[in-house]
């Protein structure tokens, strides 16, 4: 199998609810339309490591101007 770097953003669409399900999906727009693969999960320990990624990046973003 061949690896390849992509070095462009790739967007992903993360809800967390109450620490006991959480939603994630990848939309993919290579295709002339909007696309989306969804996974749904009620795995404690993968859900903690979903918004442990979430808190990285939200702390590292800056706020959006009114």
């Amino acid at each position: 199998m061949a690896r390849k770097e992509f070095s462009g953003s790739m967007p992903v669409c993360l809800w967390i609810v109450a620490d006991k399900l959480a939603v994630f999906s990848i939309p993919n727009f290579s295709r002339g339309g909007a696309l989306e693969g969804a996974f749904l999960t009620h795995d404690h320990r993968l859900i903690l490591q979903l918004q442990n990624i979430f808190d990285t990046y939200f702390s590292q973003s800056s706020p959006l101007k009114p």
